[in-house]
């Protein structure tokens, strides 16, 4: 007889950061977000560590294992990041060290370097995978209904602060910003 999966333990934000109230909804998600976000990147990152990855290599690693052998620049690199490091090139070259990325200089602008992955590093990939796909059940005992509006829900908060750089980017205060006059932003355009 299968045991009956383990329901996660639910603990309010208010309880992890002892803060009892909030300005307002808005205030209490952002709060939420960055503490779930804190929570998830501080174990990804204690598991790529006994790899000798950053998450940014991580990161670098999967776009190129998403490329299929095909070369990618490493601007498209950069653009794909989910972290906007703009030091992406070091990053690479620390990889390429580790044997884990081929860079090759492009052949239709000398001022480009292609990328690829390389053996290694999809087996290094191949390795940590499962331990990752560890990590992605708690969401999946979310229901897929709920996964999709969270989604949605992030995509609308993402894209009302402009957190793309690009043409549109706004400045944004948050209550407790806006009560103590500072501005959180994106970027100086406003």
């Amino acid at each position: 007889m299968e045991k009956p999966a383990r329901r996660p333990r639910v603990v309010p934000i208010e309880d992890e950061i002892k803060q009892s109230r909030f300005a307002d909804p808005a205030e209490k998600a952002l709060v939420n977000l960055i503490y779930t976000t804190n929570v998830f990147q501080a174990r990804t990152e204690q598991l790529l560590k006994s790899y000798d990855l950053t998450l940014q290599q991580y990161n670098i690693l999967r776009i190129l294992r998403g490329q299929q052998g095909r070369a990618i620049s490493l601007l498209e690199v950069k653009g794909r990041m989910l972290d906007r490091n703009p030091d992406v090139s070091r990053i690479v070259d620390r990889m390429v060290r580790k044997g884990v990325v081929d860079r090759q200089v492009c052949p239709t602008d000398r001022r480009q370097a292609d990328l690829t992955i390389t053996a290694r590093g999809l087996e290094l990939l191949g390795r940590i995978d499962p331990y990752i796909d560890r990590g992605f059940e708690t969401l999946r005992g979310l229901k897929e209904a709920d996964l999709e509006r969270l989604n949605q829900l992030l995509d609308r908060a993402r894209g009302g602060i402009g957190l793309g750089g690009g043409k549109g980017t706004r400045r944004v205060k948050t209550s407790d910003a806006h009560r103590n006059g500072a501005d959180v932003t994106n970027d100086s355009a406003g």
